[in-house]
Order: structure tokens, then C-alpha cells, then sequence
């Protein structure tokens, strides 16, 4: 202070009475700089003067008014920017499940994250490998609210995985996707060993308990039939589905048959089997040409000493049958030795002499 006052009748006026606060916490510095603890000191008397000048900003108005219309604007343009760079990701990028959970994941940090986290979701989808198989995991990663926005954007029956159908539903059965998948998880359900697998079942916002029976998707969608031509409307069913293993599995097995038979009766498919069977038909009958063709070469070609010897042993054999049966005839009653059987006799003789090896 003495000091301090000296100079400020040297300077005309009167110094500081004490340091700043940077001033001393240098100068403590240097005089701990051997203390375990200095680095900590520091570190926090740091923290204390931003968050006092984070206060002070925000006492004089120079933090940004969240609710002021500028603000507003700026912050959905900057949204607009965010979904934008994750779509241009999304278009290049092949990502499995647990990448994209692990991004979805990262996205919580961000401001307005849950639409930041349904934009994700919507657009990965087209590029997730093993989308059928996985995909229901990224929608178990997502509360409520993103899941019914996702759902809503995507389709209920896109992002139901019937492996494991187990997941929050939010039904509007106005919709004709809603609605199937509706009828598919209520039919699930009778196939499955639990008492009940609609858990907190609530039509149009109001609770309600029902036996789950073979009429238990009537009572609940207010159908008159199970066609979809009777689908009622404006109602709302929230509910929370858990399947057994079991029935999964059954119920997997019967949407196969049932897809196979709905594919087997397609207009379109049952013209490419006609035509796959006209060219296969005309495949068959060249085919069958072409190895007449190739037989009928075969054939043609000289043929060798020993065939030709093979075929007069077998001609000479014939012909010695031939003679005995024409001699036979003769002896019988009846039959003297007319003149056909002379002339048939010279005709066999004369095929001997022709078919005789020493002719070749």
C-alpha cells in the first residue's frame, strides 16, 4: 500500500489498493509452482471466472433469446443444414445396426435431438445391411415419441420385424398399413402360450381390458368383419407388444406359406411360368432334333469289316431260320411243295450268296 501510494503522488494519482485476479493468480503461480495442487487451483479459479462472465453476459442480454423470433429462425435454419448433412451421409454410406446406434447414440448431445435422431433413423434406413433381420434393435434404441415419428414416416409394417415383433405400437387404423399390422399382431397373439401379449392396451386414449380371443381383433378395431372393406375410423390404439418365442416362431413360418401362395397367384407371375415353360418346350424339341441329327451321322459312316461280317452272321442265321420254317410248312398236310415255297427257298439262297462274307 505504501508503495502503492508513493506512486501515486509520483503518477499524480493513486494506485490500485490490491491486484487483479490474473495478476495474483500468476504470481501464485510462481510461487507454488512445486505444489501438487497448483494445476487444480488454477483449473478451478478458471472455471469460476467464465462461469461468472457466462452470468454476466446473460444479465446484460448478450446471450441469445431462445424464445425471440430471429433466434427462432436461425435455429430451424441451422436444423434444416443438420438434416441435410445427415441425408448427404446417408445417400453414400452403407452402415450396420450397432454404427447407426452408436451415431444415434452421439446425437443426444445435440441440440434438438430428437429430431435430429428420427431424421437418422428415416434416412439410414434404405442403407442399413441386414436391414430385415437387425432393424428392429435401432427402433428399440428410440423412445416413444421418435419411435411413433419414425413409424409414422417409414410404415409400421416396413420396420416390423416378425422375428421379434416385441415393441411399443401406436396405431391409427385409418391407415390401411396401421391397420394390417394390427390384424397380423392380434393374430400373433393367438398363436402365442402367454395369457396376454398386448400389454397397456389403450383405445383412443382410454385404457381398456380384453380377452384375447378369436374375436379379440373385432372388439378392439370396432370391425364387423375381419375384411378390410369393414376398417373403422379415427380410431387410435397405443399398446405394448410382447411375444413368446414360440409363437414367433410359428407365426414366422406362416407369413412364409402365406407369401408364397400370394406370389404364386400373381397375374404377372403366372405369364412368366407360361413363357418360361413355351421356351423350355422349345428347347426340349431342338434338343431332341439335334441329337436325331447327331444319331442319324453317326450312322452314315463307313462302316467296319468287322460290323458287315457281324451283320452276315446274323443275316445267314435268319435266312437258315427262314428255310427251316419253309421246309417244315411243306410236310404238312395239305401242303405239298408248291412252287411259291421253291421260289421262296431260291430267294433265301440267292440273300445267302448276296450277304456272304467273301463278297465284301
Amino acid at each position: 500500500k505504501e508503495g502503492g501510494k508513493e506512486g501515486g503522488k509520483e503518477g499524480g494519482k493513486e494506485g490500485p489498493a490490491k491486484l487483479s485476479r490474473s495478476v495474483s493468480i500468476r504470481v501464485k503461480q510462481e510461487e507454488d509452482k512445486e505444489s501438487p495442487t497448483a494445476m487444480q487451483s488454477v483449473s478451478t479459479s478458471y472455471l469460476k471466472v467464465y462461469a461468472k462472465s457466462i452470468t454476466t453476459k446473460a444479465r446484460a442480454g448478450l446471450m441469445p433469446d431462445m424464445n425471440h423470433p430471429a433466434e427462432r429462425q436461425r435455429q430451424a435454419a441451422l436444423l434444416i443444414a443438420r438434416k441435410q448433412t445427415v441425408r448427404a451421409v446417408a445417400s453414400i454410406a452403407y452402415v450396420r445396426v450397432d454404427q447407426l446406434m452408436c451415431f444415434l447414440k452421439a446425437l443426444k448431445m445435440v441440440r434438438e435431438s430428437k429430431a435430429m435422431r428420427v431424421e437418422a433413423a428415416v434416412s439410414f434406413f434404405p442403407r442399413v445391411l441386414r436391414r430385415a433381420d437387425t432393424y428392429h434393435h435401432v427402433m428399440r434404441s428410440l423412445d416413444k415419441t421418435e419411435l411413433v415419428q419414425a413409424a409414422r414416416r417409414l410404415g409400421w409394417l416396413n420396420i416390423i420385424s416378425w422375428q421379434d415383433p416385441s415393441l411399443f405400437y401406436q396405431l391409427h387404423l385409418d391407415y390401411e398399413d396401421d391397420y394390417e399390422a394390427g390384424r397380423k399382431l392380434a393374430r400373433l397373439a393367438m398363436r402365442c402360450n402367454q395369457k396376454k401379449n398386448w400389454r397397456n392396451l389403450k383405445v383412443d386414449q382410454e385404457e381398456v381390458n380384453i380377452r384375447e380371443g378369436p374375436k379379440f381383433w373385432l372388439e378392439v378395431s370396432g370391425s364387423r368383419s375381419f375384411s378390410d372393406k369393414d376398417r373403422p375410423r379415427g380410431r387410435v390404439l397405443e399398446f405394448e407388444f410382447e411375444a413368446d418365442l414360440f409363437g414367433r416362431q410359428e407365426w414366422a413360418s406362416v407369413l412364409i406359406q402365406s407369401n408364397i401362395r400370394r406370389f404364386l397367384e400373381l397375374r404377372w407371375y403366372q405369364k412368366a411360368r407360361r413363357a418360361q415353360e413355351k421356351i423350355a418346350h422349345a428347347w426340349r424339341r431342338k434338343l431332341k432334333w439335334m441329337e436325331i441329327a447327331r444319331y442319324m451321322r453317326f450312322r452314315r459312316r463307313r462302316m467296319s469289316f468287322d460290323d458287315v461280317l457281324d451283320a452276315s452272321i446274323d443275316t445267314n442265321a435268319l435266312l437258315d431260320r427262314t428255310r427251316r420254317l419253309s421246309v417244315d410248312v411243306a410236310h404238312l398236310p395239305g401242303h405239298g411243295a408248291s412252287g411259291a415255297s421253291t421260289a421262296r427257298s431260291r430267294r433265301g439262297s440267292n440273300l445267302q450268296q448276296q450277304w456272304s462274307p467273301q463278297n465284301f
